[in-house]
Formats: structure tokens, sequence, C-alpha cells
């Protein structure tokens, strides 16, 4: 840990390029641009990302870009892990991303990745000539699109089809992209959607190729449209999505091996993210409710294949810590994003840890965590909604930051909340899925290669209830645990997973009346039938295999 302290300190106040004064984001830089007729210069980087680095110690270092900078220009320098508000409305142009404002806050130029000094000089003096030019999309072909079409779903799921099978790599993996990495949703589509286990298992057998051997971990992605070049960043996103992957495989293929995959990286978070009070760090020595809710689904999931106890306590216990030092004092179900935000509050933090939460019910039983988790969705309904469709990715103050609706993050958001309207009957949880699905029903999202897969699963949950299973008996009762461990380790990426412990009451959503037995069963409904209750773990597998088709 020690050595992603020192990468993070290189990286503050004046130190981005030697000689700059470089402030945080606020709104009262540009009343003050305005005033001293400059521009805004907004370096948005990440401390584990190269490019960023090269650009500080070589374009921001340049005497031209310093002379020019200084003379007419406020230079404002965001760390994107920090602030999501920012982040989610620049990621298309990948980090670093530049983008320059005059004094209204209008954006003059939005540029994407390393600039060369040489390339930068001219483009700030153009900018400083042309100060109310509407900026175009950026060179590298990020930026905004034109208003999508909407479509119903047969058409939606057939343009979703028609391109994963236009768009994947069939020689050697995952997406025909310039950078091979492995895109989880994709693997679920393959392996639940369109059920095709060829392209899965020759996507994640590639994945091993981004491995870290000597370190552990996964790398980000591969240059060079192929899987022998990898690019030495591990971000925790891709730690986690990779854990998830593997197990989707495990329980998908029916084959331990991706366990051991998934492991391995579990393994590497633990011995150089894992803080003494056992949340994760993201970058330096920030600790981020978003990030650790990943961490916790992902290794819920890990629980789920591998029946590991001690990879269900380290999710446990990283979730309390969160819940202890991440929940919103003022707001019920809310999280801050660190320690100190400077904006916010965030949809990516609530989002991350209701999913957590909600994982830690299926895994346990243990109805706090159901609980929570709905507090936390009522949270996201009532403050991200958007009138017309959809859920924006910050609740923000700033006149200058417009909060931008998110296709990926709404399609995450509405599986969950779809998820969850089954787990408690709650209606207006379905009508937030509902209300997010509005937003990226659309050609541009189906259009997608990152969004797409998600979406047409998104639309194949939103028909049909999940598969449900409920244990009756004795959350502590060896018996209730031996059916919940089948149960949750079969193949299914849409299930409902209940322990009804008469001890504790009613379950939240008491939609089946369930026989009071003298020992643990489970009873498994699906596809609009319900079985027998089963008694034994190979009843229940019997069962669930027999009505799950």
């Amino acid at each position: 840990m020690k050595a992603i302290v020192a990468l993070g300190f290189l990286w503050c106040g004046a130190a981005l390029g030697d000689g700059l004064k470089w402030v945080d984001w606020s709104d009262g830089h540009f009343s003050r641009a305005k005033k001293e007729h400059r521009l805004v210069v907004l370096d948005l980087h990440a401390v584990w990302c190269h490019w960023c680095h090269v650009m500080e110690e070589t374009t921001y270092a340049d005497p031209r870009v310093q002379s020019i900078l200084k003379s007419k220009f406020i230079t404002v320098s965001v760390d994107q892990d920090a602030r999501p508000d920012i982040s989610s409305r620049y990621q298309d142009y990948g980090w670093p991303a530049t983008v320059i404002f005059n004094g209204e806050g209008k954006e003059i130029a939005k540029l994407s990745g390393f600039i060369p000094a040489d390339k930068f000089v001219g483009i700030l003096e153009n900018a400083v000539a042309h100060p109310n030019d509407v900026a175009a999309d950026a060179d590298e072909g990020a930026g905004e699109s034109k208003t999508p079409v909407s479509l119903e779903v047969a058409a939606l799921r057939k343009q979703i089809v028609s391109l994963v099978e236009t768009e994947y790599d069939t020689k050697k993996g995952s997406w025909d992209r310039r950078n091979k990495f492995l895109d989880v949703g994709l693997v679920e589509f393959l392996l639940f959607g369109q059920r095709n286990e060829k392209w899965a298992k020759q996507t994640l057998g590639a994945q091993v190729a981004l491995l870290d051997p000597a370190w552990g971990g996964v790398y980000q992605y591969s240059t060079g449209s192929d899987w022998n070049a990898p690019h030495f960043e591990k971000i925790m996103s891709f730690q986690t999505s990779n854990i998830r992957a593997y197990c989707m495989a495990a329980s998908g293929l029916r084959d331990p091996g991706p366990i051991q995959t998934a492991m391995k990286i579990r393994g590497y978070l633990n011995r150089f993210m894992r803080s003494p009070q056992g949340a994760y760090y993201t970058s330096q020595d920030n600790i981020y409710a978003r990030e650790n809710g990943w961490v916790i689904r992902a290794l819920v999931d890990l629980y789920a294949v591998s029946g590991d106890r001690a990879v269900l306590e380290e999710a446990t216990v990283a979730a309390k810590w969160i819940l202890k030092h991440r929940a919103m004092a003022s707001k019920k179900g809310g999280f801050t994003h660190g320690e100190r935000d400077r904006g916010g509050p965030f949809l990516g933090d609530a989002l991350a840890m209701g999913e957590a939460m909600l994982g830690l019910y299926s895994a346990t039983g243990d109805r706090i965590w159901l609980e929570k988790s709905f507090e936390t969705a009522r949270f996201v309904a009532g403050t991200f909604r958007r009138a017309k469709s959809g859920f924006i990715s910050a609740k923000s103050q700033s006149k200058i930051l417009i909060s931008v609706v998110d296709p990926s993050e709404n399609i995450q958001l509405g599986r969950y909340f779809n998820l969850l309207s089954h787990y408690t009957g709650k209606p207006l949880l379905r009508e937030a899925a509902e209300h997010a699905m509005k937003a990226v029903a659309n050609s541009e999202v189906a259009g997608n290669v990152y969004a797409a897969p998600e979406l047409y699963l998104f639309s194949k949950e939103l028909e049909q209830k999940p598969l449900h299973v409920t244990i009756v008996g004795h959350r502590d009762d060896s018996g209730a645990q031996a059916l919940m461990k089948v149960a949750m380790g079969f193949p299914s990426n849409y299930r409902r997973l209940d322990v009804w412990d008469k001890r504790e009451g009613a379950l939240m959503n008491p939609d089946v009346k369930y026989p009071e037995l003298s020992k643990a069963a489970a009873f498994v409904c699906a596809n609009k039938r319900c079985g027998m209750p089963a008694f034994t773990p190979d009843d229940l597998m019997k069962q669930l295999r027999s009505i799950d088709k």
C-alpha cells in the first residue's frame, strides 16, 4: 500500500506541472475567470493512469504551455476517482480528459487522452482567440450523440443480438476492438442470455493472459487487438468484474476451474488493497463506498460458487465498515463517496452498496441486509430521478456541471430495482425499474457494445419472475445452510433466495405461504410452477434442474 500512497502524493498541488497553481473544481472559478478575462482548463486524471503522468511530466512541464496557462487560464485539477459527477460527464474521453471552458462555463474544447506540448499550445491559443466557440466532439471520436430512436422490446433484442454477432471477435474472443479486455456484461449475456458457451469459454480463456503471474490481480486491458500486450494498470472495477465473470463461468459452465482464477484476484485485493479495518482502498489511501460495493458484490458471488466462509466474512466486514463510516447521517439509505466529498451525493455509491447488501441477504438470509438495501433503493428513487425518464449520476449544486443519465448505470440500476421489487413486494421499485428502462430502450444504447448485452438481460428480466428458492427453517440450522449452499451455487443470474425463519416473523414479501415443518426444507418456484418441498441437497438440485428448464 505504501507504493500506492507515494504515487498519489506525486499528484498533489503544484506538482502537476511544476510552477503551475492548480485548484480543485468550484463554480467560483468561473466568476473569477469572467471578471479577469481568463479561461478555465480542467485536467481530469486518475492516479493509476500512465498517460496522465506522461502529460504531467512533459506537456504541463513545457515552458510554452506554462506561460500561456499562467497568463490566460485558471488551472483546475480533478482526480476522477474522487468526483464521479465530473467523471461520468466526461468518461467517454478517457483519461486524461482535458476540457476548456470560458467564463460562462461553456465548453470550448473537449479533448481525449495525452496531448503533446506543441499541439496543446495551439489548442490553448485558439481557445484564447475564440472564447465563445462552442466545443465540437473530441477529435478522437468521443462525445455526445444525437437523440436516439426509441425501440419496442422485440426490435431492441433483435438489434442487440445482431450487434453481438457482428462485433464479437470469433478468432480471439471478446469484442473486435483495438483493446482487448473482459467485459462482464458480455460474459453474462453469452452464458445466460444467448447461451453461447463456446464464445464464453473462448473469451474467459483468452483473458487469463491479462492475469499478473507475479503480483496477482488483473491488468486493465491489452493493446494491439490481441491479448499479449497488457496495459499495466490494475483498477478496482476490472478486479471485481473479473471475479464476477469467473464466478459466472464456474456456475454457468458447471466447471470449478474458474473459481481458482477468481480466488487469485481476491488474493491480490486482500494483499494490496484491503485496509487494516477490512474495507478496500481504491487509490492512495482513499476508501470509497462505490468501489467497496463492487468488491462486496464480487466476494458474495465468489462465496456462492466456492462455499468459502472466509470470503463471506471479508464481504461482511467491508459492508459493516462502509455502513459505519460512509452512510449519510442526514439521508437515510444514502452514502457519501469518501470521507469528505466535494460533490454529490452520487448515484454510483448508493447503487453499488444497494446491490452489495442485497447480495449479502441472499447469501446469509439475515434480514437486516434486505432492509438496508431497500432503504438505499428508496433513497435512490427519491434523489436521482429525472422527470421524463432515467436517473442522473449525481445530485449536484453546480450550475456549470449538468448531471448526465449514464446508460450503463441506468441498466444496472433498473436490474437492481426490478430484482429488489420481487424480494420486497414494493410496487415503487418496479415502477422505478420501468422508469430506468425508458431512458435506455433506444437504438443508441442497443448499438453500444459495452451496454447492449446487459440491456438485453434487463429487458428479459422485466418480463418474468426470477427463479425463487425459499428455505424454510432456522438460519443457523445445518440442514438449512446445506440447502442454501445448493441454491446459491445453482447456475442462474436472475434469482431470489429467501430464508423464512419463523422466529423472525413474516418475510418482507410473503407472496407465498409455506407450511411449518419439522425440519428444514426448500421450496422452488420458476416458470410459473412450483415444486414439492426438498429436504436434502440432492433433492433440491434435482428440483432446480427440473423446474428451471
